[in-house]
């Protein structure tokens, strides 16, 4: 059964504002109830979808060919993501692919919202909104997704609560879905940071390295390239007109977060390490330029810009605070509807099932 555009859209916002509802009441009420119910409509419309998605039909044809290898064979191929071989060999056992794709979905969902749900700082309601235009690209992209919300798990909690060894072991759990997320084990050095004393010098090191990188572009991407198990995501093509818009959408993002960064720290100081990841996003963007696996390295900062404007309202005073909020949630349902409607990224209109 496919959907018209129109009510495509009304399903996908409508479950979207639904999380953001009872995201709204968790915080009112700490039941946990509350965001498991609010969850249900978006991993329904992930688990039956059919043919949504620009990957639907390579990670079925992926699910076929798991549930008739042995792990042996995945790793003779020089294929380490056995984390997701793991879960297509459990929607082999029902002989289903909606499994597979409701376990994956979960996790991608629950892990940040789970991450962050008690943060005294954060708008539930506003972070499960901006969440879910990534919840639901994810769709284009499920390895990754999954990698990039147990990443974003691992940063928060090496940021905020200093757990190295909890950061290193999401990071390696995160490879056996997508291999890039071991690009992301350096960052554990940010840990160096000191919440008395913000140091610079790890900051400034940190994005002089970046910038290093980015002016030798060709260089670096050419070692990569000769690196077995990184190899086969090189073959990813480059849109280049997406990669403009998503680009200049990132400088700006940063520019406007850059300018309240002084009442971000009055928050919490340790608030600096996420708009440093929101700079590594724009430079990591700009590479992507030409190479769309770059691009896709950007993709494991992208929440923390998540996060920064779900706490944003909470740099004013409150009789100031509504128009913050609401400005986000126009921010949010505009880039569902111009990214994923309008220039139809990710193939996810119309909505079939």
């Amino acid at each position: 059964m496919e959907f018209t555009n129109i009510q495509s859209a009304i399903i996908y916002l409508t479950s979207m504002l639904f999380l953001a509802f009872f995201s709204h009441l968790y915080q009112k009420n700490k039941n946990n109830y509350l965001l498991i119910i609010g969850m249900i409509p978006l991993l329904l419309i992930a688990t039956f979808r059919v043919n949504v998605g620009t990957d639907f039909r390579s990670y079925y044809s992926m699910f076929n060919r798991h549930n008739n290898s042995s792990l042996m064979d995945l790793l003779k191929d020089g294929n380490l993501e056995i984390g997701y071989y793991l879960i297509n060999r459990v929607g082999g056992v029902f002989n289903s692919f909606p499994i597979s794709l409701l376990i994956s979905a979960t996790i991608i969902l629950v892990i940040p919202i789970y991450t962050v749900k008690d943060n005294k700082h954060i708008s539930l309601f506003l972070f499960s909104l901006l969440y879910s235009n990534f919840y639901i690209s994810s769709f284009n992209g499920i390895r990754q997704g999954i990698a990039v919300s147990i990443m974003f798990s691992a940063f928060y909690n090496l940021f905020m609560n200093k757990k190295v060894k909890h950061y290193i072991l999401l990071t390696l759990l995160a490879t056996t879905f997508h291999m890039t997320a071991l690009f992301m084990l350096p960052f554990v050095f940010l840990n160096l940071f000191d919440k008395r004393k913000t140091n610079n010098l790890i900051i400034i090191s940190s994005l002089v390295l970046v910038f290093a990188i980015v002016i030798n572009k060709g260089f670096v991407i050419g070692k990569l390239e000769n690196i077995p198990f990184l190899n086969k995501y090189f073959n990813y093509q480059s849109e280049r007109e997406a990669n403009n818009y998503s680009f200049y959408l990132s400088l700006f993002i940063f520019v406007l977060i850059a300018i309240f960064k002084k009442h971000f720290y009055k928050l919490n100081p340790l608030y600096k390490l996420f708009i440093v990841m929101v700079a590594f996003e724009v430079m990591f963007t700009y590479v992507g330029f030409d190479m769309v696996f770059v691009k896709r390295i950007a993709t494991y900062f992208s929440i923390s810009v998540m996060f920064l404007f779900s706490i944003t309202p909470k740099i004013f005073v409150k009789r100031e605070q509504l128009i913050p909020k609401v400005l986000i949630v126009i921010y949010s349902i505009s880039l569902f509807i111009l990214s994923y409607w309008v220039f139809g990224f990710s193939n996810i209109f119309p909505y079939r099932i």
